[in-house]
């Protein structure tokens, strides 16, 4: 191999691992430009448009997918869309590392308790304590009353979450037995 064809060789072997690099750089600069817009957006109450700020870093972020669902649901969640936040929270369990799982099931039943006391308002106390059953389930399938993944001041909010739907429900009962 002559020493020029050798330069050309060496050129082109390391162009590719630049261009991989700038890829990366590009793609962890759009997703940090989502986040921050996102945030901004929710700071400001613009819950939709931090929505979908959240959701473009569905895309982009590969490693902890679960994020940009669990923010999403967050944002929509804060607009009143809880049905929408119950889905995108769904999305994140699908991922999310296990230290971090009470904090998504500790925003479902948060959701779900707001649904039920919809619901009560609505004068549907049977959908009531179904939507705050749930919330006692979801955050049980995680053992987020008794030992949450981040410590024991996640863990006493998960027990005061549950604790709460627990005297809801116990309330309704007795509302229905007088």
């Amino acid at each position: 191999m002559t020493r020029t064809r050798l330069r050309i060789v060496l050129v082109v072997a390391g162009i590719v691992p630049a261009l991989v690099a700038l890829l990366f750089a590009v793609k962890v600069v759009a997703m940090l430009s989502h986040d921050r817009d996102g945030r901004s957006q929710f700071d400001d109450a613009d819950y939709l448009g931090a929505a979908d700020e959240f959701s473009a870093n569905g895309s982009v972020n590969w490693f902890e997918p679960w994020i940009s669902a669990f923010d999403e649901g967050a944002a929509l969640h804060a607009d009143g869309a809880l049905e929408g936040a119950l889905e995108r929270y769904a999305t994140a369990l699908e991922d999310v590392p296990v230290e971090e799982e009470c904090t998504v099931r500790i925003n479902i039943a948060l959701a779900e308790e707001t649904l039920g006391d919809t619901a009560l308002e609505a004068g549907d106390a049977d959908e009531a304590t179904g939507w705050w059953q749930a919330g006692i389930d979801a955050l049980a399938e995680g053992d987020c009353p008794t030992d949450s993944g981040r410590g024991p001041d996640q863990t006493e909010d998960a027990a005061a979450v549950d604790q709460r739907l627990r005297d809801k429900l116990q309330q309704q009962q007795q509302q229905e037995q007088q």
